[in-house]
């Protein structure tokens, strides 16, 4: 969101502060001398944010991270990004901070509904991200959204118009493929979750780069590496000749856990 949120007259939003210019309204409050146990399932950086903030609030910590490292799709992000927004050094920061408030990080640990009960913690936080919602379709290349640098060919499909299908799209675009967008959304959610100028910036960027999106738009099959699009705005069929379809679909609740468990206080974060 960042701070050009604010032209809109709304308040001032920022991705990695969300205290961003309400700090007086909304400061740390200090230990109270009551301690709870807290479990803390994904080491992305909503895990890592509620574990360091909880450890400042005077709370036992333990942070769960199932792969061997923690900062969750802060790799990913950084890697499509590039290096001006500074992720690396961001989950560097969460990485330190969490080290420093003292939180039990457990990497190469995946949670269960036995690994929840023997630790009984008085409060739970779930914060392993979302599930991607996959596109079926069969007989074309269809490339997985982690995969997307090593797509081959000129012609792209990127199925999804979240952020990360906009992202995918401008370095594909830039990387000089031929890039089209279709989504099951509207045009009013193209770039979804972006600040209000990030949609402007990045719809008219990929516009004038040459991309064609296809809201209200489903790949309904593929006939000799051909993929038919049915749009519903325009009532039609449409062949789009592509090497290679990127599933960047929207992202699903991981929160199946939660109904497994007992434990007083649950909460759900992040994706």
């Amino acid at each position: 969101e960042c701070l050009l949120s604010g032209f809109s007259g709304k308040h001032y939003y920022c991705a990695v502060n969300p205290t961003c210019y309400a700090e007086r309204d909304y400061a740390l409050p200090k230990p109270d001398g009551s301690k709870k146990s807290i479990l803390v399932i994904g080491g992305g950086p909503g895990g890592m944010e509620a574990a360091r903030i909880a450890a400042l609030r005077g709370h036992e910590v333990i942070l769960c991270e199932k792969k061997g490292s923690l900062g969750g799709l802060l790799s990913f992000a950084s890697q499509i990004k590039g290096p001006h927004e500074n992720l690396d050094d961001y989950r560097a920061y969460l990485e330190r901070q969490c080290e420093l408030a003292g939180v039990d990080v457990r990497c190469n640990t995946e949670v269960t509904a036995d690994l929840v009960a023997s630790e009984a913690p008085d409060a739970l936080v779930l914060a392993c991200g979302g599930v991607r919602d996959s596109l079926s379709v069969s007989g074309g290349n269809v490339a997985p959204i982690e995969n997307y640098m090593n797509v081959e060919g000129d012609n792209v499909i990127v199925w999804g118009s979240n952020a990360q299908a906009f992202d995918i799209a401008l370095w594909m675009t830039v990387h000089k493929k031929n890039v089209t967008i279709v989504t099951p959304d509207g045009v009013d959610e193209l770039d979804m979750q972006q600040s209000q100028h990030a949609q402007r910036f990045m719809t008219t960027s990929l516009y004038a780069l040459g991309v064609r999106p296809y809201p209200h738009a489903a790949i309904t099959s593929v006939s000799d590496g051909v993929p038919t699009v049915h749009s519903d705005d325009m009532d039609c069929d449409v062949r789009i000749p592509c090497d290679a379809i990127i599933d960047a679909a929207n992202m699903l609740p991981n929160d199946g856990l939660l109904s497994q468990v007992s434990v007083a206080e649950t909460y759900a974060v992040g994706d």
